[in-house]
């Protein structure tokens, strides 16, 4: 049987103009209602090690953001064919479903699980959120790694839209926060993409209103 190696995660910051963006915008750690939130820019939500990664998709299973899509890089399609081997979605689920999906025999990642929810465009994305949140609570992981929701940093460049993101991010948070937590304890928020500006729009809009919901 042929041993398996562990491949060491990528470095977070590879060039010069994301190592200054490192150093201008630092990680924050914030205290939300008993939870532990922690706001980071990566280059790639999957480096940074944790139990468990929300990834958001269609009604369908598509992904819906730039997150499946750099799982996919790293991960291949592990994830992504255990969701859809499951047959969870076979019929179009609805707006806020969850379903967890495990790595199986991959042991390269510094990652165990993917929680994929469903967060349609026309509905209110703290649903899902919160939906998402609980449901990894309720499965016993303690850390929890998500992205800003709706946060499109390969094509968006309007101010409402991040501040709709980050709104809905923080939102889906605090809502979950509120209810009575059996394991969760802390929360990784990540900024990624290839547009740095909208990354810190958002970092900024979102240290605003984190610093506001404590």
């Amino acid at each position: 049987m042929q041993k398996r190696h562990k491949v060491a995660p990528e470095p977070y910051f590879n060039s010069p103009k994301e190592k200054a963006m490192a150093k201008t915008f630092p990680d924050r750690q914030f205290g939300v209602k008993g939870l532990e939130v922690t706001l980071v820019i990566r280059p790639n939500i999957t480096t940074l090690p944790g139990e468990v990664i929300i990834s958001a998709i269609d009604s369908d299973g598509n992904d819906a953001d730039f997150t499946g899509r750099q799982i996919r890089r790293s991960a291949g399609v592990v994830f992504h064919e255990a969701l859809r081997d499951s047959g969870a979605f076979d019929i179009p689920r609805p707006h806020g479903f969850v379903h967890l999906a495990d790595k199986e025999y991959r042991n390269d990642l510094v990652f165990g699980h993917c929680l994929f929810v469903v967060d349609e465009r026309a509905r209110d994305p703290r649903t899902a959120i919160t939906n998402a949140l609980s449901f990894a609570d309720s499965r016993g992981f303690k850390s929890v790694i998500m992205p800003a929701f709706r946060m499109n940093a390969e094509t968006d460049s309007d101010t409402r839209s991040i501040s709709e993101s980050s709104n809905a991010t923080v939102g889906g948070i605090v809502s979950f926060a509120k209810k009575q937590l059996e394991k969760t304890r802390t929360i990784t928020v990540v900024l990624s993409g290839p547009n740095p500006q909208i990354i810190q729009q958002t970092y900024l809009t979102l240290v605003f209103d984190l610093e506001r919901s404590r």
